[in-house]
Order: structure tokens, then C-alpha cells, then sequence
């Protein structure tokens, strides 16, 4: 994507100003702190917003995360982020 940030997240922010407007997710802290906007992207948990977009010219599929329940395509409620802390993507404990 030309004239685009780096990351998962700029790509779908871009989508979302550009392309569809009804897109949604959840963002934050733009710095991997968070993890407000914990995603399956391409088959693993990670955040957006530290995630890049591979340039080998293949389609990224994204995905809400497996344990959360969608209010549209990739918005979780953010509460039951807050409630499972052991699911956060970066929690390694």
C-alpha cells in the first residue's frame, strides 16, 4: 500500500479513512503497551500496531482473537480483554 505507515495498524487505519468506513478496531497506544488492538494476524496473536506488513505481495488474513467474542468483523469487547489478562497476546507468564 503506497503512502502507508509500516505497520498492520496504519494499513487498517488507512482502510478504514480511504476504503470502508464501517471497518472497526480497536486502537490505542500505538506503541505495543496496551494491547488494545490484539488481533490473529496471519495465523498468530500479535498487536497491530508492532506487527509489519510483509511486502511478498500475499494477502494478510486478520482475525479477531480465537477466545473473544466480535461486535462487528475485529471489535472485541474491552472488558473481556481486561477480564482475561492470560489471554493478552504479550502476556508470556
Amino acid at each position: 500500500m503506497k503512502n502507508c505507515g509500516p505497520m498492520i495498524l496504519d494499513a487498517l487505519i488507512k482502510i478504514k479513512n480511504e476504503v470502508d468506513p464501517t471497518l472497526t478496531f480497536r486502537r490505542s497506544c500505538r506503541e505495543g503497551i496496551c494491547g488494545s488492538c490484539a488481533m490473529n494476524i496471519g495465523g498468530r496473536n500479535t498487536l497491530a500496531c508492532i506487527c509489519k506488513i510483509e511486502v511478498d505481495g500475499k494477502p494478510t488474513k486478520i482475525y479477531p482473537l480465537p477466545h473473544s467474542t466480535c461486535r462487528s468483523l475485529s471489535h472485541v469487547p474491552f472488558s473481556q480483554a481486561i477480564d482475561r489478562p492470560e489471554a493478552h497476546p504479550c502476556n508470556t507468564a
